[in-house]
């Protein structure tokens, strides 16, 4: 005859110590904190990958950069509206010939995107507001932001509407008010 356990009366060959609840088993201190770097990481990558909507317009915003860093105006016409018109007064015409005045010198700048926000007023418009900083040689000297060589970098607001399903810019104005 099986040996039975003197509290349960059951046999001891099946007599299973009851487990904790695997919610108690898990370590917590661990888990936590990586879930947070997992989701950190993810809304990174989905924003600026392209693959949200706000992905899409920092994209566009990206590329006008770049296009300006290689001097390129095929690329920063691609990125404006035929519709484009700020509040200085340029046309996309005029912003060419006012990029391509910068594109004909032998200043070489890097432009780097410090912060940026987008709001999305209805489902085809978008208004970004971004925060960058310019470095690089203009007329021979070491040149650092736009106004002053604060950390908080130049504040542009661009707005874009989509078209044809391509986010488009139709204005790009400067927080200051006036282009150089």
């Amino acid at each position: 005859m099986p040996k039975t356990s003197p509290i349960t009366g059951l046999p001891i060959e099946d007599y299973k110590i009851p487990k904790s609840p695997l919610w108690r088993r898990l370590n917590w201190k661990r888990i936590i904190p990586l879930g947070l770097v997992v989701f950190f990481l993810g809304k990174f990558f989905l924003t600026n990958t392209g693959f949200t909507e706000e992905g899409r317009v920092l994209q566009v915003v990206d590329q006008t950069a770049e296009a300006v860093e290689e001097k390129n105006r095929e690329k920063l016409s691609a990125a404006l509206s035929e519709d484009y018109s700020d509040r200085t007064g340029l046309d996309k015409s005029g912003l060419l010939d006012l990029a391509q005045r910068y594109f004909n010198s032998r200043n070489q700048i890097e432009v780097i995107r410090v912060s940026s926000d987008v709001d999305f007023p209805s489902e085809d418009r978008a208004i970004g507001t971004i925060r960058f900083q310019v470095i690089g040689n203009i007329g021979g000297d070491l040149y650092h932001g736009f106004r002053d060589s604060s950390a908080l970098g130049e504040k542009i607001i661009y707005r874009l509407q989509k078209v044809g399903g391509d986010w488009k810019i139709v204005s790009i104005d400067p927080e200051r008010g006036t282009w150089r």
